[in-house]
């Protein structure tokens, strides 16, 4: 495994480095929170739900997993070169980079029968997988763990989903699947995970119960709720981190306002002020 990362290391230029750096950003955390924000806030929020509960998922049981096997990366390694190590702070198997993309690109598929579609999210997902190996920060067999994983949950997710009337149970206990990986001496972006989940599973729990709200406006209002979500969630996210110290507690609590902001929060706040 790691002659392969050798070799297609060997094609490595300052323009294929500055290109694989940029399209890896498709697969973290800003851009996740501005998709969801996207579907959820003003297309279709029972979508945005199902793309939510999926990302959150995936990156939980991915991160949990890795504390479980406990294998280190390919840069540790003599000879392998190391790039974007900032995007890598954890185990190696499963890439939940190359993961998230799955179920991200499964997820999508679910809702589209077009094949030239579906052909473009499987590309975004092995390239994103490309992108992990080249950087040296995943053997293939945590890019294919990870393209199989994040695959599974979305198509698992919409599944059950289809067939829940009341889908806050489900949520539930997709939250409760993840506590068990905590006795396996987990790393941060575990506990991370587990913040998102549970601030989007109490968020749901007020937007369901108490708002309600209506994705159906004009084209000028769905600019200003996303203009103004993606404003406040940067917020909340700077703040945090300057505020709270570095412990597994706080990354929970961290994780928790952010998630728990865009799916119950928010919506409550641009539902009573109508935009």
């Amino acid at each position: 495994m790691l002659d392969f990362i050798k070799y297609i290391q060997s094609f490595s230029s300052p323009a294929l480095d500055s290109f694989l750096t940029c399209f890896n950003y498709l697969s973290q955390q800003f851009f996740l929170v501005l998709l969801v924000g996207i579907v959820y806030w003003t297309i279709d929020k029972r979508k945005g739900e199902q793309l939510a509960f999926a990302l959150v998922f995936t990156v939980g049981f991915s991160c949990g997993t890795k504390g479980v096997f406990k294998i280190s990366r390919p840069f540790t390694y003599d000879g392998i070169r190391s790039l974007n190590t900032g995007t890598a702070p954890g185990y190696s198997f499963p890439s939940a980079d190359t993961a998230v993309a799955a179920s991200i690109a499964t997820t999508f598929a679910t809702w589209t029968k077009k094949p030239i579609l579906w052909i473009l999210l499987l590309l975004y997902t092995i390239l994103i997988g490309f992108c992990r190996m080249y950087f040296g920060l995943h053997f293939p067999i945590d890019v294919l763990g990870g393209m199989i994983l994040g695959a599974s949950i979305g198509f698992g997710i919409k599944c059950i989903l289809s067939h829940s009337k009341d889908t806050f149970p489900v949520y539930l206990i997709a939250a409760l699947i993840l506590v068990p990986f905590a006795f396996f001496g987990q790393e941060p972006d575990y506990f991370k995970a587990m913040g998102l989940m549970l601030g989007a599973v109490c968020g749901i729990y007020i937007e369901h119960n108490y708002v309600n709200f209506n994705y159906n406006i004009n084209y000028r209002r769905k600019g200003a709720r996303l203009l103004l979500g993606i404003v406040g969630i940067i917020i909340i996210a700077v703040l945090s981190n300057k505020l709270m110290p570095n412990n597994n507690l706080c990354y929970v609590i961290e994780k928790f306002l952010l998630t728990f902001f865009a799916v119950g929060v928010y919506p409550a706040i641009f539902n009573k002020f109508k935009f």
